[in-house]
């Protein structure tokens, strides 16, 4: 093909690094099918809650139920991606080499966008999510039971939520204060006003087996000791942000792989353009 050394390592590059795509691919794509074969992944406890979510018109339940579905497109784009880039640099297939810098171009910029929109919106995202945990928990939060241990439970919602306060160690929307909490203003409050539980069981240390049975007053009753501070807002947060530096380096570095890839193919079909003119 007439390429200079240049061309050459571009060259090299590029089909290294499309045979790990081709592995990432398949990575997301076997996975994504075999989830989707045995959709048992969201917890079916928590999934009601789930559904009260909705950011942009989706649920965070449809969301998660169509993450099988998004791992095989997000898997088998990127396969057929690579194989694109290594039959335009094995082969010299102009065309293919045409295409595959032209798709990871307008996938650069995609990522670039939604990177652009995260920073400049995360914190109107994150008011809109504790206004909507907050709502769901004073409007549907009716009950302190589970529904696996008592089939009386009145509240799928209400299930949802203990659940989610027994498994994150969290309780309510924000931290537990003595004086005020976010359960003051639930329908389980509010259709109990003699009831001396001020908290429910699930934010004292209950678990799934021993519930019906689990009593701590001084902490369901009184916040004197044994109930979890933290709310579950901030605790969801924290997990999320405990990734937040590995998300950005691995951004910033797909990013420049990405920009490297598209040089690299750009660069193998100028010379190869350059060099069937001339021959």
């Amino acid at each position: 093909m007439g390429l200079n050394c240049a061309g050459k390592f571009g060259k090299i590059f590029l089909i290294v690094l499309n045979i790990v795509f081709m592995l990432l691919g398949l990575a997301l794509l076997i996975p994504g099918i075999l989830v989707h074969v045995n959709a048992d992944y969201v917890n079916e406890q928590i999934l009601p809650l789930m559904s009260t979510f909705t950011f942009g018109g989706i649920s965070l339940a449809g969301a998660a139920q169509g993450l099988s579905i998004a791992l095989i497109v997000v898997g088998a784009i990127i396969f057929l991606i690579a194989i694109i880039g290594i039959l335009g640099a094995c082969c010299g297939w102009r065309m293919a080499l045409i295409i595959y810098a032209t798709v990871v171009l307008v996938l650069w910029i995609a990522q670039l966008v939604i990177v652009c929109l995260y920073i400049t919106m995360k914190d109107k995202i994150n008011t809109e999510v504790q206004e909507q945990m907050l709502d769901q928990l004073h409007q549907n939060y009716v009950a302190d039971e589970l529904s696996t241990l008592n089939t009386t439970t009145s509240s799928k919602i209400s299930t949802a939520w203990n659940y989610l306060f027994i498994q994150l160690k969290c309780c309510g929307v924000h931290p537990v204060s003595l004086l005020s909490n976010d359960f003051d203003e639930t329908e389980w409050r509010k259709s109990n006003p003699t009831m001396t539980a001020r908290i429910p069981k699930s934010c004292c240390g209950a678990t799934e087996s021993n519930y019906l049975v689990f009593s701590n007053p001084q902490c369901t009753d009184s916040l004197v000791t044994g109930y979890y501070e933290s709310g579950c807002f901030d605790t969801i947060y924290n997990l999320i942000d405990r990734y937040n530096v590995a998300f950005i380096a691995i951004g910033v570095i797909t990013l420049i792989v990405q920009g490297v890839a598209i040089a690299s193919a750009c660069m193998i079909y100028r010379q190869m353009t350059s060099h069937s003119q001339f021959a």
